[in-house]
């Protein structure tokens, strides 16, 4: 039995240039500035399987609503006979939600802005089911983060095998990553705002240089020089990695003012209220990473970048900024007008 309800319709994206665009930079967000998207489904299935990829497989064939769009190459016939000769975990009765990709285990941003809002979306079907994952997402913040939504409880099964269960509920992929229902965003921010702090938020009051110095990769190595210029305009310098999942969404309540290089340390970015303003340092020549810009679209966060000189550590989105401190100075001077 495979039952299919609509969660959405379809729905179309319209951005906002960042607010310091330089003329010459324009084709590099211009593509970005008007997206359009098909409907959500969501799928209540019975005895199926569940793959360390999240891809649902009932009687021999890939449910299409599980398939995460850059893998729905690669999920064909060779695929599905590969994982149906894995080892299976099996889950006892009761209903199981299936809502997961191979990017989110322990990786932030992908879990709260690919993973959570299709939750959101079907919170009304979700409630009193439990969340099976595989083990890499076995981290706190996954845990914290689906408090509010009245779930039984987490499953976990090893990455190397698969999970079966007799009744599953999946809501489907809303956008591809790095795109954004906007309403939903929104009320998914709200939701878990008033869930760890109590109620709404005060008025946000703080300035925030976020800091990825204890990572491998991605992080600006003239910080010194930044940190000077940001702490003279009374930026105060949080690094994520000391911080709980609860403490995070309460400090970015309260920013007004953000600032940090491109990394899943901005997704925090939703957490900040309407009219907010997020200053993004990016390598220059980058005209396909704006998952930033969108999500403070989708926020109603002013978004500014500036672009800088990189050095690539190896072959992929492995590469460290340098970053021109007399143009972060104006462009913070910019921001703070602006406000």
């Amino acid at each position: 039995m495979v039952d299919c309800m609509r969660l959405l319709d379809a729905f179309e994206v319209r951005r906002e240039p960042p607010v310091n665009l330089r003329p010459e930079d324009e084709p590099m967000f211009a593509h970005e500035y008007h997206r359009a998207f098909g409907p959500t489904d969501m799928y209540l299935v019975d005895r199926a399987v569940v793959t360390a990829d999240g891809v649902v497989i009932r009687r021999g064939k890939p449910l299409p609503g599980s398939i995460f769009g850059p893998d729905a190459a690669r999920v064909g016939p060779r695929y599905v006979a590969g994982n149906l000769r894995r080892r299976r975990r099996r889950f006892r009765e009761g209903r199981y939600l299936v809502a997961f990709n191979p990017w989110s285990g322990n990786n932030y941003f992908h879990w709260m802005c690919d993973v959570l809002p299709r939750i959101y979306l079907a919170r009304s079907y979700v409630e009193g089911s439990t969340l099976v994952l595989p083990s890499s997402h076995d981290v706190p913040f996954v845990e914290r983060s689906v408090a509010p939504f009245g779930l039984a409880g987490i499953a976990f099964f090893e990455p190397r095998t698969i999970a079966s269960v007799r009744d599953a509920v999946i809501p489907g992929h809303i956008a591809t990553t790095g795109n954004y229902h906007e309403p939903t965003m929104r009320a998914l921010a709200t939701l878990l705002r008033r869930h760890v702090l109590g109620g709404d938020a005060s008025a946000p009051r703080r300035l925030v240089y976020v800091s990825r110095r204890r990572s491998a990769f991605r992080y600006v190595l003239n910080e010194d020089a930044v940190i000077e210029v940001v702490t003279r305009y009374g930026f105060e310098i949080v690094e994520n990695e000391g911080l709980s999942f609860e403490e995070q969404v309460a400090l970015y309540s309260e920013t007004r003012f953000l600032i940090g290089i491109i990394g899943a340390n901005l997704t925090n970015v939703m957490f900040m209220q309407p009219g907010g303003a997020l200053l993004e340092l990016a390598r220059e020549g980058d005209a396909h990473n704006h998952l930033y810009w969108a999500l403070a679209a989708a926020v109603g966060v002013r978004f500014g970048y500036q672009h800088c000189a990189y050095e690539d550590t190896r072959e992929g989105d492995y590469w460290n900024l340098t970053v021109d401190p007399d143009l972060l100075a104006r462009n913070i001077e910019r921001m703070l007008e602006a406000a």
